[in-house]
């Protein structure tokens, strides 16, 4: 029987870029007379870790409570890591991650990348997102980006298809009714008091 195998990445630093804090960035083992130092793993352990490797422009950020009620939907969950799939293996976290294929998503998320992350935490939070902002949504982008990531049965379930036409039908999904997706949409939320400074 042949040995299981996994993929494996490395991040490369070249020599003219500055200094990365080791506590974050764990360098592999240097062979001699080696340009560039390699990096086999990133740890992602605070938000400080993720505004760190941010500023090494690598594909991640973070979703947050705050963030969730700022796109209008007051929901309280911990921070969760969008973080581009294919670093995956290198990160090191507690954060719960969502791997996003699109790196470019992952490192700036756009309205339509919320959405579909929230698509993975509570759909019905991505459907009350998506209807708080609807007049800012990108329709094609939305379309392109739940169907890239997969998320096509979550948001059918939604009935998403009302903020992006022409999403393919899910086989075997019950979308919820109309009815309780219209009581939801008008659901108010009571509004968290804000720290006064």
């Amino acid at each position: 029987m042949p040995s299981s195998m996994r993929a494996d990445i490395s991040l490369v630093r070249e020599p003219k870029d500055r200094t990365l804090p080791p506590s974050v960035f764990i360098r592999a083992e240097r062979a001699p007379h080696r340009p560039v130092t390699r990096f086999v793993q990133v740890r992602i352990h605070s938000k400080e870790d993720v505004e760190t490797v941010r500023r090494a422009n690598l594909p991640v950020s973070l979703f947050d409570s705050a963030r969730s009620e700022a796109l209008g939907y007051p929901l309280s969950f911990k921070p969760i890591l969008l973080v581009a799939k294919d670093h995956l293996p290198a990160i090191d976290t507690p954060f719960r991650t969502i791997p996003f294929l699109d790196s470019g998503a992952a490192r700036s998320p756009s309205l339509e990348d919320y959405i579909v992350a929230m698509l993975k935490i509570d759909t019905l939070g991505a459907r009350r997102i998506a209807k708080e902002n609807a007049t800012g949504i990108d329709s094609d982008r939305l379309l392109k980006r739940i169907i890239v990531e997969g998320v096509e049965d979550r948001a059918n379930r939604v009935r998403l298809d009302e903020f992006a036409p022409g999403l393919p039908k899910s086989p075997g999904v019950k979308p919820i009714a109309k009815a309780v997706l219209k009581s939801e949409d008008s659901r108010r939320f009571v509004q968290r008091p804000r720290n006064s400074s």
